[in-house]
Formats: structure tokens, sequence, C-alpha cells
């Protein structure tokens, strides 16, 4: 296993979860909308969800059912 691809698609995956969760920008004012995106997808913050994924894979968990389910504004 290569960890650096491993990292890599982990890391996608979690950028693609936090995409799909993120309130839609209508939703909260721009300047609002503007920090939590700045503050949620600045770099340096996917090591506790991939150690998650990790675990759960490591456990024998397989597919989507580490990510939480859909939140209802979107």
């Amino acid at each position: 296993m290569d960890i650096n691809r491993y990292l890599q698609e982990k890391k996608e995956r979690v950028d693609s979860a936090l995409e799909k969760y993120f309130p839609k920008r209508e939703a909260l004012t721009r300047n609002l909308h503007k920090a939590m995106e700045h503050s949620l997808f600045a770099g340096g913050k996917r090591i506790r969800p991939i150690l998650s994924i990790a675990s759960f894979e490591a456990a024998g968990g397989k597919g989507e059912g580490i990510f939480p389910l859909p939140v209802p504004w979107r």
C-alpha cells in the first residue's frame, strides 16, 4: 500500500463530504459563510478524519458508513 496515495484518496473523500454537508451560501450571511468556509477548508485539518476512516476500515467497516447522514438544510 502506498501511504501517500491512501492519504490523498481519503483527503479527497473527506473534502467531498465536507462540501456536501456545508451549508449553501444562500443559507447564511456572506461574511459568515466566507469565514466558515475559510476555517473549514484551510489546510491541515484532515488528519483526524483520515485516522477515523482508517480505524473504521481496520475494524472491518466498508463503504460510506463512517460518514454522517445528510443535514436538513441541504
